[in-house]
């Protein structure tokens, strides 16, 4: 199997996992799945550095306290080069020079919810475009570790995602099924033991191939 293609299960299935250990609230489901995939972007793409923070756009970041207008919200995962100007625990505080991308990580999408989490992304874009002092692109990137499909009136990520403005849009699983309502956990499925030929494999790497095009 392709080794990506083993990562992607690896995150779908321990994101799952943590579901059924009984990790199911809302932010701290959202947590872990960062955590997860910053641990597999550290591994695959050590040229950069990946990590939860805030971005600053002070004009003199080592000589002044930023002011809070110089700030971006809080970002899952920042996507950037050289040594932050503050860490402390788990979070950094990078510059906007340092910073080639952002990740908006989601564990689970659905139809109805795609718009609003592509206007976050879009929003957050626009808030450093805003805040940037120079011509330097920052860019955005969406992953969901999981998509409900709806399978009867066949609407999927792929269907859903057409119109996006986004292109760097990533989903790592979709379909599932159900037994007297409850939903199977992935490693259920009989996809599962064919993940090569799943039509969401390939999309870790593709983020890699396209995280690696960023200068």
């Amino acid at each position: 199997m392709n080794t990506y293609n083993k990562t992607q299960m690896w995150l779908v299935e321990m994101c799952e996992r943590a579901h059924e250990a009984g990790f199911r609230h809302t932010g701290l489901s959202g947590t872990i799945c960062e955590n997860l995939l910053t641990e597999a972007l550290r591994k695959d793409i050590p040229g950069f550095s990946f990590d939860r923070g805030i971005i600053s756009f002070a004009t003199n970041p080592l000589h002044s306290i930023p002011k809070s207008e110089e700030l971006s919200s809080q970002l899952d995962i920042i996507i950037y080069t050289g040594k932050p100007l503050a860490n402390i625990g788990e979070h950094v505080i990078v510059h906007g020079s340092q910073v080639k991308g952002i990740i908006e990580v989601k564990k689970w999408l659905y139809p109805h919810s795609l718009h609003h989490a592509q206007a976050q992304l879009e929003q957050t874009k626009k808030l450093a475009d805003q805040l940037s002092k120079t011509k330097h692109t920052i860019v955005p990137f969406l992953v969901t570790f999981r998509f409900h499909d709806r399978q009867i009136i066949k609407r999927n990520w792929f269907t859903e995602t057409e119109t996006f403005e986004i292109k760097n849009r990533y989903c790592f699983s979709g379909n599932f099924s159900t037994i007297k309502k409850i939903n199977l956990y992935p490693w259920q499925e009989k996809w599962w033991n064919d993940f090569d030929s799943y039509p969401y494999a390939g999309q870790y790497e593709k983020l890699i191939e396209d995280i690696k095009k960023l200068k």
